[in-house]
């Protein structure tokens, strides 16, 4: 499958799997894009899109922002009171936290 990863705005956005959306209480949007092994921030004022954890190679590693990896993650879910995410991590069958403040992942 190509490799398909835009952080750009609108239209010009690149996904590749898009599989799940959680918004959280202050209307970020955050994707799961499963083929490309991120979990992407959209901010809905502007439509920018970043890469809030992951990177372009699949893997199994806790870190920050893309030093994090990720193999498809499939679901996301969005604990506001504690700004963390929680990803369903496909690939390698866990369950993984990102801080949204700071793009720190960890497997619980």
């Amino acid at each position: 499958m190509t490799q398909r990863d835009a952080a750009a705005t609108g239209g010009a956005v690149a996904f590749n799997l898009p599989s799940a959306v959680a918004v959280d209480a202050s209307g970020a949007i955050f994707v799961a894009d499963a083929a490309n092994n991120r979990v992407r921030a959209v901010h809905p004022a502007t439509g920018a899109t970043s890469t809030l954890a992951g990177g372009a190679v699949a893997g199994f590693v806790n870190g920050i922002g893309s030093n994090a990896a990720f193999s498809r993650p499939l679901g996301i879910a969005v604990n506001a009171s504690r700004g963390v995410l929680y990803v369903a991590d496909a690939n390698n069958h866990a369950v993984r936290s990102i801080v949204i403040a700071t793009g720190a992942v960890t497997t619980l």
